[in-house]
């Protein structure tokens, strides 16, 4: 019976550990005008890494001059 107990305060712990700690964006990819794009979406094997490293790649492209050195 505790053991139930216990595991709804893991689950109260994980709520609270996401809300700080994490953030969730959603966006969805229009079949009939992007199927290309959602196509080479749906390839990847780690769609999570994929996106951050799109952003950090263009973070590092659009990085201002006087920050480069």
């Amino acid at each position: 019976m505790t053991e139930g107990l216990n595991m709804g305060r893991d689950k109260d712990n994980m709520y609270k550990w996401r809300k700080q700690n994490q953030k969730r964006f959603e966006f969805y990819i229009n079949r009939e005008s992007d199927p290309e794009v959602l196509e080479w979406f749906e390839l990847q094997p780690n769609k999570r890494q994929y996106l951050i490293d799109l952003i950090r790649k263009d973070m590092n492209e659009k990085k201002p001059v006087d920050e480069e050195n």
